[in-house]
């Protein structure tokens, strides 16, 4: 009989790993007895009678696995770095099958790895141990199981299984740690010295393990970073890096701090070298100014949130951000007053600025305002007053933080809700609209090839009729009479003015206006109905700007009396005619520049014989106040374009329209009977606005937005009012048609 003995194994780190060995033996015996080559020279035996008595059978032996050694024990000291190995001898005995196979598993608390060599029944299981350096000082047992198999995998064991037990004991070596210095001293001027101060202390480190683990532990906040840094291997020396916070972060004084520093001989710092820990004390003395030189500024980020129309329940929102010059460390805080409107709904510090050298927080402040919907349309102003402080409480400002945020928050009504908009395209070149309630119609000088025509348009449903095309390349002023019988138009190239019949547009009367002595045509400045009278107009005419005369027709016929050139006037500017109070009366601006100045609201009665002045006032024309083109009237105002209000009788200046510059209105039109005052303008946005105002108190009330209606100069838009709610913009080549409770009863108030 022979057996053998080999290794069949795996090994895996950091779970409880399981050792497959495996121990083949074999036995063998001989064939057939072969045939003697020569007969037996005797006669066979006679068997006996009685047959022989069979030997009782003997039973196999148990195969046997037995270990040198069943206590292996094994001493390192914690700073060996090398993994020890431990053998034991193996032997199996009784390998009386064909095949045995060994198993077993391992415990991996001081255990690193196990392996297996050997032939025959002989083996040695070698016992590797992990590093000292990489286990805490401490006793680590193991044990290791082995089991006989017929095979593996060990289904079916065969005799005894065999235990043996690892102890291996780490002896922790003494570490010894110290420090050159443990009391620091800093000094600094915080108005010369803007960058953090520094300090090494040597470390020196007699004996050490080749892991060390360090802490450190600040007390206070003068120190802003300590690292710790060891030379390896151990018995070397290292350093202890101090950084304290720069100069200009404090005010003139004395401060202290410490903190603390631990050598570890574990990741937890249960265990620490001898030396340790220490505790390093610091006396930081600073010079110059009483309070930290650190400065503040203020940044501002987009209002977002919302879409400023009446609609939008949404509140606008923004971020205040404080940005220090520098590291604040203890913070920097900010206080701030009261709203001055309202509009500022709510300051909410999300972030007090404060940090470290390497880790700056900046201080964030959430404005939000009120939503738009809760403020109704128009323009909102409102301001705040920001201060940055070194403490909480503020009792030390930084100097010069003071920041005053402002707002100017513009919500306009919104299309669909306080008005709807209509348009017709830019190729109808509308330069002018008036209405006829009797026709319930509005009527458009729009183009016509090289001539222009009058053309009629439903303002409810935008369709139009069919004109009446007049030879002029220009039209100016149309008016229609009271009774809607008529509607008249003057020429802006000619002496002319057209009598149109409505609602047939019937071209009934050309009235000419005569040409001046140089030669040049008498056009119209200015056109009016006569009030009861449709067969009846008044016309200012003007040449070459200039006055040239404000008279009555009668059909074709002037009546006699009239408002004349004044002979010792140089040149007088074309007059304009505001309806007045009075129905038949006007209201208009006798004003030349030239010696002798004159400067004068006259009130022009319209009587059987022609037009006369029934009174004169004559007042200073303030800075600023522009007369042309002219203005419109409610109650007892007259409102110009420039925005300036004035008495409409003794041109006194009664105030003005905010939000309108001088000169800013493209166009004014007064609505008499709700005490209403529309203008049509460019805000701030550089977009264009229609806004109404309260006549009797001049408040601005609400904001509609309007597209495309200012790509003429300001002045040359026209706007009527038509229907119940209703207002119409000709100029800058299309009409647009608004309507809606803008122009009644909405006064921009909250929407609901």
């Amino acid at each position: 009989m022979n057996a053998g003995m080999a290794l069949d194994g795996r090994v895996w780190r950091r779970i409880v790993p399981v050792l497959m060995l495996a121990l083949l033996g074999a036995c063998g015996g001989g064939g057939e007895t072969p045939a003697p080559t020569n007969p037996p020279a005797t006669p066979p035996v006679t068997p006996p009678t009685t047959p022989p008595t069979t030997p009782p059978t003997t039973p196999p032996a148990t195969p046997t696995l037995t270990a040198s050694t069943y206590q292996v024990a094994v001493q390192a000291l914690g700073s060996d770095s090398v993994a020890v190995t431990q053998a034991v001898q193996l032997t199996l005995q009784n390998p009386n099958q064909a095949a045995v196979a060994i198993s077993g598993t391992y415990t991996s608390n001081g255990i690193l790895a196990l392996s297996l060599q050997g032939t025959g029944l002989n083996g040695t299981l070698s016992i590797t141990l992990k590093p000292a350096n990489t286990l805490p000082a401490g006793v680590y047992t193991d044990t290791i199981t082995l089991q006989v198999c017929s095979a593996l995998p060990c289904t079916t064991e065969i005799g005894e299984r065999r235990i043996i037990t690892v102890v291996y004991t780490v002896i922790e070596v003494p570490v010894s740690v110290s420090f050159s210095k443990t009391s620091l001293v800093f000094t600094g001027n915080n108005i010369a010295w803007h960058a953090p101060l520094e300090e090494l202390v040597d470390v020196t480190l007699t004996r050490g393990y080749t892991n060390l683990w360090t802490r450190t532990t600040i007390a206070g906040s003068m120190f802003t970073d300590v690292g710790v840094s060891l030379s390896l291997p151990p018995g070397t020396t290292g350093k202890v890096q101090l950084i304290a916070r720069p100069p200009s972060t404090l005010g003139a004084g004395t401060y202290t701090d410490s903190v603390k520093v631990e050598i570890c001989l574990d990741a937890g710092c249960t265990r620490q070298a001898i030396g340790s820990p220490v505790t390093m004390t610091m006396t930081y003395t600073v010079t110059g100014s009483a309070l930290p030189t650190t400065t503040v500024h203020w940044s501002e980020s987009f209002l977002t949130g919302a879409d400023l129309i009446t609609t939008e329940t949404r509140s606008p929102k923004m971020t205040l951000t404080l940005v220090p010059s520098e590291p604040v460390y203890e913070g920097i805080y900010a206080r701030h007053s009261n709203s001055a409107t309202g509009l500022i709904a709510s300051v909410v510090e999300r972030q007090v600025a404060s940090g470290s050298q390497t880790n700056v927080k900046l201080g964030l402040y959430d404005i939000t305002l009120k939503s738009p919907a809760a403020l109704g349309s128009g323009i909102f102003n409102d301001t705040m007053e920001f201060e940055a402080c070194f403490d909480a409480a503020c009792t030390k400002p930084v100097p010069n933080s003071k920041y005053t945020l402002s707002f100017r928050v513009m919500v306009t009504a919104t299309d669909g809700v306080e008005f709807t908009r209509r348009n017709l395209p830019s190729s109808t070149q509308a330069q002018g609209v008036v209405w006829s309630a009797a026709t319930q119609l509005l009527y458009v000088d729009a183009t016509a090839g090289t001539a222009r025509q009058i053309m009629p348009v439903n303002p409810l449903t935008m369709a139009t009729g069919v004109g009446v095309v007049l030879p002029e390349t220009g039209l100016r002023n149309m008016t229609v009479t009271h009774d809607g019988s008529y509607l008249y138009v003057g020429s802006k190239t000619g002496a002319f003015v057209h009598r149109l019949q409505l609602p047939s547009l019937t071209n009934d009367l050309t009235v000419s206006l005569g040409t001046a002595a140089s030669g040049s045509p008498l056009k119209v400045n200015d056109l009016a109905a006569v009030p009861g009278e449709p067969l009846a107009f008044v016309v200012a005419r003007e040449n070459n700007g200039n006055h040239a005369g404000v008279m009555v027709y009668d059909n074709a016929t002037l009546r006699p009396v009239s408002v004349g050139v004044n002979p010792a006037q140089g040149f007088e500017i074309a007059r304009w005619l505001v309806p007045a109070a009075t129905p038949g009366n006007f209201v208009s601006l006798n004003y030349g520049p030239s010696q002798p100045m004159v400067n004068a609201l006259e009130q022009l009665a319209v009587g059987a014989s022609g037009i006369s002045t029934a009174t004169t006032t004559t007042f200073p024309a303030p800075d600023g106040i522009r007369f042309f083109p002219k203005p419109q009237r409610v109650g007892t105002k007259l409102f110009l374009n420039s925005g300036a209000v004035l008495d409409a009788v003794t041109g006194v200046k009664l105030g003005t329209l905010p939000g309108i510059d001088s000169g800013g209105a493209y166009a004014m039109l007064g609505d008499e009977s709700r005490g209403l005052v529309f203008v049509l303008t460019r805000l701030e946005d550089q977009k264009d606005y229609l806004v109404s105002y309260d006549a009797a108190t001049l408040q601005r009330l609400a904001i509609a937005p309007v597209q495309g209606s200012t790509s003429l100069p300001p002045g040359n838009q026209s706007m009527t009012l038509w229907g119940q709610n209703g207002l119409a913009i000709a100029g800058g080549a299309q009409l647009i048609v608004l309507s809606g409770p803008f122009f009644s009863t909405y006064r921009g108030g909250p929407t609901q």
